[in-house]
């Protein structure tokens, strides 16, 4: 069963990509990785414009997803789990048939349009992190998770 993550923008310093691409090793050949443009916004946007951004942003997330995905996204206003849940979540959307999409929204978050298409909302925490250290602690996560659904010794 195919796992995936999309996320807009780069990631710009080496040790945040060397990081990525060692998760990314590791979850093999099943897992896919996406990365979107954010839509571009002036200096100090109203609300009305990031509200256009991101549905703009939704749309680009809903015209690139498989069929039948389970789209689950990342936000701090989501569902906090511990480890054992999220891995216990996730053998469960596997077991929904089709691919599991995770997607870190942008910098000024996710379309509600968007939420309410998802299966789930998820959060690490009710800090704000930086995109880019966001992708390698979902990456690390997802890595302990199968880890934990393979009884391999990862997680301790």
């Amino acid at each position: 069963m195919q796992i995936g993550l999309f996320a807009f923008g780069k990631l710009k310093e080496k040790y945040w990509t060397d990081a990525f691409k060692n998760y990314e090793k590791r979850l093999g050949k099943a897992f896919l990785f996406k990365e979107f443009k954010e839509e571009r916004l002036p200096q100090n946007p109203s609300p009305a414009e990031i509200e256009q951004a991101l549905e703009k942003e939704a749309q680009v997330i809903l015209a690139n997803l498989p069929e039948q995905t389970t789209l689950i996204l990342l936000s701090k206003e989501g569902r906090m789990l511990d480890s054992e849940e999220f891995s216990a979540h996730l053998e469960k959307w596997q077991h929904l048939g089709g691919p599991v999409i995770f997607v870190i929204g942008s910098s000024y978050g996710i379309a509600d349009s968007l939420r309410q298409k998802s299966h789930s909302i998820l959060s690490f925490s009710k800090m704000t992190f930086p995109h880019q250290l966001m992708r390698v602690l979902f990456m690390e996560q997802l890595y302990r998770a199968k880890s934990i659904q393979a009884g391999d010794p990862y997680h301790k």
